[in-house]
């Protein structure tokens, strides 16, 4: 043995301060980069979810509308059926009368 203290090695390589910095530089890189692949569908998958969304949001609008439309139709068509049961009481009446 020399009369030199050992020094933390990795591999043949003597471990340094920049030599660390490299290896957590790289580790950095090969996260995100495993990241990126779990993650980008992901993203692909929250568009098409979010488009959906807007596609059954624009929909709803729609029906909303088509809706308060029938509503407002029947609400009329009601009001004329009671002045034609009216007009039908009267004509009954009309022709009990003249029957008579």
């Amino acid at each position: 043995m020399s009369g030199k203290p050992a020094g933390l090695t990795m591999g043949d390589e003597p471990v340094t301060l920049q030599s660390i910095l490299d290896k957590m530089q790289q580790m950095k890189l090969d996260m995100i980069s495993h990241m990126d692949t779990k993650i980008d569908p992901l993203g692909a998958r929250l568009t098409k979810i979010d488009n959906s969304l807007h596609m059954l949001g624009e929909q709803v609008i729609v029906i909303e509308q088509r809706v308060s439309s029938n509503e407002d139709d029947i609400s009329d068509l009601v009001k004329h059926v009671k002045v034609l049961e009216k007009e039908n009481t009267d004509l009954k009446s009309r022709a009990e009368d003249a029957e008579n």
